[in-house]
């Protein structure tokens, strides 16, 4: 029996598998084993898996690596970290703030606070690196910026679009040789954003994502279409993106939904 804890940041859905103090799904298995369990028919179903394990680097405690559905590896999920921090908080692995977490992107600092609607995950995402500033790209105007994961942001007056018919085009477009998330975001108003988001590995739109959230506000503010406080708002729920400086940093919230354990069938 193989335990496992179903946590989601905004609705982006994972699969959390225990591995701090044993392996539980050896390497070689971990992809297959992701495809299986994200499968929404025949597996518990999520955009994929967390692993959370003990960081080999000194004074380091926890490691996250995450595989998405399809079972490829991802280099770093912004809901992902912070459902992995609710569930570290929750184990008693560490309770105090900041948690330090290192992901095949470097190491990253987490925090938390309770505020009234409840405990709010932190994570300071460090400096977006842009790429392509606002050029014309598979008739869009486009931009390119690296926030952990690839990500392409395209600002458009109306959010109703047949997002899987278009966002394909782009995530597998020459410029991005290693595919891309695709954002489309609408400006409500003043530092309010609604966006929608295609993302890679998974093949299909999620109700959120951290890092494409973290990709639209610094595309936002580097076009002056918004500030250093940004409402970010996914079909899935709201983040609060913040610059200090270049540094960005990403807060919002992470449901442990349930518990249980799968048969292995290995």
């Amino acid at each position: 029996m193989i335990s496992f804890s179903k946590i989601h940041g905004n609705g982006n859905d994972f699969i959390l598998i225990d591995e701090y103090d044993r392996e539980v799904i050896p390497e070689e298995e971990k992809k297959e084993f992701s495809r299986k369990v994200c499968d929404r028919h025949f597996g518990i179903g999520g955009d994929g898996v967390l692993f959370l394990s003990k960081s080999k680097i000194p004074d380091l405690k926890i490691k996250m690596r995450i595989f998405n559905s399809d079972g490829s590896e991802a280099e770093m999920c912004g809901n992902g970290i912070r459902c992995l921090v609710r569930y570290v908080i929750e184990a008693r692995y560490l309770d105090t703030s900041p948690i330090y977490v290192e992901t095949l992107v470097g190491i990253k600092e987490t925090y938390f606070q309770h505020e009234e609607d409840g405990l709010i995950i932190g994570v300071k995402m460090g400096v977006p690196r842009f790429e392509i500033m606002n050029e014309e790209i598979e008739g869009y105007r486009l931009s390119s910026v690296d926030t952990g994961v690839p990500h392409a942001v395209i600002f458009v007056e109306d959010l109703n679009l047949n997002i899987k018919e278009v966002a394909p085009k782009i995530r597998y477009a020459d410029i991005f040789p290693k595919g891309c998330n695709v954002n489309f975001a609408e400006i409500l108003g003043k530092n309010r954003i609604r966006m929608r988001t295609y993302e890679r590995g998974v093949e299909d739109e999620t109700l959120c994502c951290g890092t494409g959230a973290v990709a639209v506000a610094a595309v936002a503010r580097r076009l002056c279409k918004a500030g250093d406080e940004v409402e970010i708002i996914t079909k899935g729920g709201k983040l609060r993106i913040s610059f200090d400086g270049e540094e960005a940093c990403m807060e919002g919230r992470a449901f442990r939904v349930f518990d249980g354990f799968i048969v292995d069938q290995r």
